[in-house]
């Protein structure tokens, strides 16, 4: 199997061999816009990040058989042009759940603490006086 890997760069410094077991592997750090028809040809699946793969792409290589995107959004891809073309396309759903969660709940209590008007406030060299107001503004929330 050809799979072609289109925006690496993205991945950071993951550990690709993995892919060894699956078929041959080639790599591009990033992909332009006019390099991408030309970076698919024979290959059967695609993996991607950012690239946009249209339905010309699609049209233009029957081969290929499924495009995996590594990220959570599918924007970058011509849905219903895969779908006529009989290609499968995948994305990691379940991608960054739990840090999602943790970001949110941490700017809420960023804002219900005002703990950005604390940290500002130690920072002008205001520490210990800035503690006392937090720990009063923590225990007032009780």
């Amino acid at each position: 199997m050809k799979i072609a890997l289109l925006d690496a760069l993205t991945l950071g410094d993951s550990d690709l061999s993995v892919f060894d077991t699956l078929g041959e592997l080639t790599v591009y750090q990033t992909t332009d816009a006019q390099q991408t028809a030309k970076r698919l040809v024979g290959q059967e699946v695609i993996i991607t990040n950012k690239v946009v793969i249209t339905a010309q792409h699609m049209a233009e290589n029957p081969q290929l058989k499924l495009i995996c995107i590594s990220a959570t959004g599918t924007n970058n891809v011509d849905l219903e042009a895969a779908k006529k073309a009989g290609v499968e396309v995948k994305n990691v759903s379940g991608y960054s759940t739990e840090s999602v969660s943790q970001a949110t709940f941490s700017l809420l209590f960023q804002l219900l603490h005002q703990s950005r008007y604390y940290d500002q406030y130690i920072a002008d060299k205001n520490g210990a006086a800035a503690l006392y107001l937090l720990i009063l503004n923590v225990l007032s929330l009780k």
